[in-house]
């Protein structure tokens, strides 16, 4: 055999043995580093000042309304949701001080792009060096803006995190226990935010999952249908009492220049 073939050989061998952990300390430096910068940059520039839309749905905060009526509140075109209910806790525990409200949403983002990571090993069974891209999704400077000008947990951060929880409902393996976790992220997420995008989501996947199992288990079949009930009845009840409110004065649908929104999607024309 030839000694440097063999060498190199045992090189390669050496080298996809420490590839994982290589892989690892890369993504976590990556994580560590881009988080630690998000957190600095928040405590830096932060201030201390209600501002904009937070004298808005701050307004039941003011009034002591109680949990549900947080929960409910609408805010422009969605409602506030658990998102509001946080602030709530967050604001008496901090005596109001909306630069820790800006630190929280930062601390929900790096939490957001851990679950990322976590999903991603989940479905693929492992991470590549090119999984450091991930924290860069979520903790860009790009989006400083929703921490820093106008402060809103239910705005971005918190349906963000509901979103990634839903992924990961999606992995569990009884069928039960995954409907069952999907559904309740599904009515948190309807009242949160623009996350009401999730109720129109949920019913496809588990009415997908009654036909599969109709064939199979007819309790686990009876169950789902129940499921998909409850999902829709979750969608249905965001409406009740919800009015129109666009939140932009210059609102108008449909808009006299239909072909506008197609270079306004492409990003052709902007506002």
């Amino acid at each position: 055999m030839n000694p440097e073939a063999g060498d190199l050989r045992k090189w390669i061998e050496r080298a996809r043995k420490s590839a994982p952990s290589v892989t690892i300390a890369w993504i976590t430096a990556v994580y560590l580093g881009l988080s630690a910068r998000l957190l600095f940059h928040i405590h830096q520039h932060a201030a201390n000042m209600l501002f904009l839309d937070q004298w808005d749905f701050y307004t039941p905060l003011f009034r002591g309304e109680d949990l549900w009526t947080l929960f409910r509140w609408q805010h422009g075109p969605h409602r506030m949701g658990i998102g509001l209910v946080l602030t709530k806790i967050v604001a008496e525990l901090s005596r109001w001080d909306t630069r820790v409200e800006s630190l929280v949403i930062g601390g929900v983002m790096v939490l957001n792009a851990l679950l990322a990571l976590v999903l991603k090993k989940r479905i693929t069974g492992r991470w590549e060096w090119w999984d450091g891209v991930v924290p860069l999704l979520f903790l860009s400077m790009g989006q400083a803006s929703i921490f820093l000008i106008t402060p809103n947990l239910s705005y971005a951060a918190v349906p963000l995190l509901l979103l990634l929880l839903y992924g990961h409902c999606l992995t569990l393996r009884n069928p039960l226990q995954r409907y069952a976790c999907i559904l309740v992220i599904n009515f948190l997420s309807i009242y949160t935010g623009f996350g009401i995008f999730l109720g129109l989501i949920t019913p496809v996947i588990i009415g997908s999952a009654c036909m599969k199992w109709n064939t199979r288990s007819r309790r686990v079949f009876y169950l789902l249908v129940g499921f998909l009930f409850l999902s829709l009845l979750s969608l249905a009840s965001f409406f009740v009492g919800w009015r129109l409110n666009p939140a932009v004065g210059c609102f108008q649908f449909p808009h006299p220049r239909p072909h506008e929104y197609f270079l306004y999607m492409t990003g052709v024309w902007q506002i």
